[in-house]
Protein backbone atom coordinates (compact mmCIF):
# COMPACT_ATOMS: atom_id res chain seq x y z
CA UNK A 1 0.00 0.00 0.00
CA UNK A 2 2.81 2.40 0.85
CA UNK A 3 4.61 1.65 -2.41
CA UNK A 4 1.48 2.40 -4.38
CA UNK A 5 0.99 5.70 -2.56
CA UNK A 6 4.62 6.62 -3.24
CA UNK A 7 4.24 5.95 -6.98
CA UNK A 8 1.08 8.10 -7.14
CA UNK A 9 2.81 10.96 -5.28
CA UNK A 10 5.82 10.91 -7.62
CA UNK A 11 3.54 10.89 -10.67
CA UNK A 12 1.57 13.83 -9.28
CA UNK A 13 4.76 15.82 -8.65
CA UNK A 14 6.05 15.17 -12.19
CA UNK A 15 2.70 16.18 -13.70
CA UNK A 16 2.58 19.39 -11.68
CA UNK A 17 6.13 20.22 -12.71
CA UNK A 18 5.30 19.68 -16.38
CA UNK A 19 2.27 21.95 -16.13
CA UNK A 20 4.29 24.66 -14.38
CA UNK A 21 6.95 24.37 -17.06
CA UNK A 22 4.35 24.84 -19.75
CA UNK A 23 2.96 27.97 -18.12
CA UNK A 24 6.43 29.44 -17.70
CA UNK A 25 7.35 28.77 -21.33
CA UNK A 26 4.24 30.27 -22.85
CA UNK A 27 3.96 33.43 -20.73
CA UNK A 28 6.85 35.40 -22.33
CA UNK A 29 5.68 34.54 -25.86
CA UNK A 30 2.22 35.93 -25.18
CA UNK A 31 3.69 39.11 -23.66
CA UNK A 32 6.14 39.70 -26.52
CA UNK A 33 3.43 39.25 -29.14
CA UNK A 34 1.54 42.29 -27.82
CA UNK A 35 4.57 44.62 -27.69
CA UNK A 36 4.67 47.26 -30.45
CA UNK A 37 7.93 48.94 -31.57
CA UNK A 38 8.27 52.61 -30.72
CA UNK A 39 7.58 55.01 -33.59
CA UNK A 40 10.69 56.65 -35.09
CA UNK A 41 10.42 60.45 -35.36
CA UNK A 42 12.03 61.66 -38.60
CA UNK A 43 10.70 65.23 -38.71
CA UNK A 44 8.51 67.83 -36.99
CA UNK A 45 7.40 69.62 -40.16
CA UNK A 46 3.68 69.42 -39.36
CA UNK A 47 4.34 71.62 -36.31
CA UNK A 48 4.96 74.47 -38.74
CA UNK A 49 2.03 73.78 -41.03
CA UNK A 50 4.09 71.86 -43.57
CA UNK A 51 3.05 68.64 -45.28
CA UNK A 52 5.79 66.16 -46.21
CA UNK A 53 5.83 65.31 -49.91
CA UNK A 54 8.44 62.59 -49.40
CA UNK A 55 9.06 59.80 -46.93
CA UNK A 56 12.23 59.84 -44.85
CA UNK A 57 14.79 58.48 -45.26
CA UNK A 58 14.98 59.95 -48.76
CA UNK A 59 17.92 59.13 -51.05
CA UNK A 60 18.80 61.14 -54.15
CA UNK A 61 21.68 60.39 -56.51
CA UNK A 62 23.18 62.77 -59.09
CA UNK A 63 26.19 61.73 -61.19
CA UNK A 64 27.34 59.33 -58.48
CA UNK A 65 26.76 61.63 -55.51
CA UNK A 66 24.29 59.85 -53.23
CA UNK A 67 22.67 62.00 -50.53
CA UNK A 68 20.26 60.57 -47.97
CA UNK A 69 18.36 62.72 -45.48
CA UNK A 70 17.20 60.58 -42.57
CA UNK A 71 15.87 63.27 -40.28
CA UNK A 72 14.97 66.98 -40.34
CA UNK A 73 14.04 68.82 -37.17
CA UNK A 74 13.17 72.52 -37.18
CA UNK A 75 13.61 74.52 -33.98
CA UNK A 76 12.93 78.10 -33.01
CA UNK A 77 16.33 79.81 -32.97
CA UNK A 78 15.88 80.73 -29.30
CA UNK A 79 14.66 77.30 -28.18
CA UNK A 80 16.58 75.15 -25.70
CA UNK A 81 17.23 72.50 -28.38
CA UNK A 82 18.75 75.04 -30.76
CA UNK A 83 20.85 76.74 -28.08
CA UNK A 84 22.20 73.42 -26.79
CA UNK A 85 23.30 72.28 -30.26
CA UNK A 86 24.83 75.67 -31.08
CA UNK A 87 26.81 75.66 -27.85
CA UNK A 88 27.89 72.01 -28.16
CA UNK A 89 29.40 72.36 -31.63
CA UNK A 90 30.25 76.06 -31.62
CA UNK A 91 27.78 77.28 -34.22
CA UNK A 92 28.15 81.02 -34.65
CA UNK A 93 25.92 83.17 -32.49
CA UNK A 94 22.97 84.10 -34.69
CA UNK A 95 22.73 87.59 -33.17
CA UNK A 96 26.20 88.36 -34.58
CA UNK A 97 26.20 86.56 -37.94
CA UNK A 98 22.57 85.81 -38.78
CA UNK A 99 20.63 88.64 -37.17
CA UNK A 100 17.42 87.74 -39.02
CA UNK A 101 17.59 84.01 -38.29
CA UNK A 102 14.28 82.66 -37.02
CA UNK A 103 14.81 78.90 -37.24
CA UNK A 104 17.61 76.42 -36.58
CA UNK A 105 17.36 73.30 -38.77
CA UNK A 106 19.10 70.06 -37.74
CA UNK A 107 19.49 67.27 -40.29
CA UNK A 108 20.80 63.71 -40.08
CA UNK A 109 22.33 62.66 -43.39
CA UNK A 110 24.46 60.07 -45.21
CA UNK A 111 26.69 60.91 -48.18
CA UNK A 112 28.10 58.23 -50.48
CA UNK A 113 30.52 58.75 -53.32
CA UNK A 114 29.46 56.36 -56.08
CA UNK A 115 31.34 58.30 -58.75
CA UNK A 116 34.88 57.89 -60.03
CA UNK A 117 35.84 61.35 -58.77
CA UNK A 118 36.94 62.73 -55.42
CA UNK A 119 34.16 64.89 -53.99
CA UNK A 120 33.65 67.10 -51.00
CA UNK A 121 33.66 70.56 -49.50
CA UNK A 122 37.23 71.73 -48.97
CA UNK A 123 39.50 74.67 -50.04
CA UNK A 124 39.78 73.47 -53.65
CA UNK A 125 36.04 72.83 -54.01
CA UNK A 126 33.76 75.11 -52.00
CA UNK A 127 30.64 74.42 -54.09
CA UNK A 128 27.72 72.98 -52.11
CA UNK A 129 26.41 69.70 -53.51
CA UNK A 130 22.91 69.91 -52.02
CA UNK A 131 20.74 72.73 -50.71
CA UNK A 132 17.22 73.51 -49.53
CA UNK A 133 15.22 76.31 -51.15
CA UNK A 134 11.85 77.88 -50.43
CA UNK A 135 9.38 78.75 -53.16
CA UNK A 136 10.03 82.49 -52.71
CA UNK A 137 13.74 82.12 -53.48
CA UNK A 138 15.12 82.05 -49.95
CA UNK A 139 17.35 79.18 -48.90
CA UNK A 140 18.52 77.45 -45.75
CA UNK A 141 21.91 78.93 -44.79
CA UNK A 142 24.53 76.34 -43.86
CA UNK A 143 26.29 77.37 -40.65
CA UNK A 144 29.79 76.50 -39.51
CA UNK A 145 30.40 74.45 -36.35
CA UNK A 146 33.49 76.35 -35.22
CA UNK A 147 34.57 73.58 -32.84
CA UNK A 148 34.61 71.09 -35.76
CA UNK A 149 35.24 73.42 -38.70
CA UNK A 150 38.36 71.78 -40.11
CA UNK A 151 37.90 68.31 -38.73
CA UNK A 152 37.41 66.52 -42.01
CA UNK A 153 34.54 64.04 -42.28
CA UNK A 154 33.25 64.82 -38.80
CA UNK A 155 30.46 62.43 -37.83
CA UNK A 156 28.73 64.81 -35.41
CA UNK A 157 28.64 68.21 -37.16
CA UNK A 158 29.53 68.44 -40.85
CA UNK A 159 31.62 71.16 -42.40
CA UNK A 160 34.72 70.15 -44.39
CA UNK A 161 34.71 66.69 -45.96
CA UNK A 162 36.45 64.69 -48.67
CA UNK A 163 35.17 61.38 -49.97
CA UNK A 164 37.10 59.15 -52.32
CA UNK A 165 35.22 56.88 -54.73
CA UNK A 166 33.33 54.25 -52.74
CA UNK A 167 33.50 56.10 -49.39
CA UNK A 168 30.48 56.88 -47.20
CA UNK A 169 29.92 59.39 -44.39
CA UNK A 170 27.01 59.41 -41.93
CA UNK A 171 26.79 62.73 -40.07
CA UNK A 172 24.65 65.75 -39.09
CA UNK A 173 24.36 69.19 -40.69
CA UNK A 174 22.83 72.44 -39.44
CA UNK A 175 21.16 75.40 -41.15
CA UNK A 176 19.45 78.63 -40.17
CA UNK A 177 16.54 80.37 -41.86
CA UNK A 178 15.06 83.84 -41.57
CA UNK A 179 11.41 84.63 -42.19
CA UNK A 180 8.41 82.33 -42.38
CA UNK A 181 8.47 78.77 -43.64
CA UNK A 182 6.89 78.05 -47.01
CA UNK A 183 7.14 75.19 -49.52
CA UNK A 184 10.59 73.58 -49.34
CA UNK A 185 12.47 71.80 -52.11
CA UNK A 186 15.71 69.85 -52.06
CA UNK A 187 18.18 70.65 -54.84
CA UNK A 188 21.09 68.35 -55.77
CA UNK A 189 23.92 69.36 -58.12
CA UNK A 190 27.14 67.57 -59.05
CA UNK A 191 29.36 67.47 -62.16
CA UNK A 192 26.96 69.52 -64.28
CA UNK A 193 23.76 67.66 -63.43
CA UNK A 194 20.98 68.95 -61.19
CA UNK A 195 17.84 67.47 -59.66
CA UNK A 196 15.10 69.26 -57.69
CA UNK A 197 12.67 67.47 -55.41
CA UNK A 198 9.52 68.87 -53.78
CA UNK A 199 10.21 68.29 -50.09
CA UNK A 200 7.21 69.91 -48.39
CA UNK A 201 4.14 71.99 -49.14
CA UNK A 202 2.00 74.15 -46.90
CA UNK A 203 -1.07 72.35 -45.56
Amino acid sequence: MNKRFLKISIAAILLAGALLGQNFAYAPVSSAATTKPAAVVTNNLSKYGLKSEVSLPLTTTVNGLSYTVHKMMIYDINSTDAKNLMKLYGYANHTDYYQKAKYFIWTKITITNKSKYKMGFYPDDMNPKWSYFLDDGRSFDVIMPTKRAWTYNDKNALWAYILKPGETLATYQAYVLGGDLTDIRLSMEFKGSRKDIAFTTLK
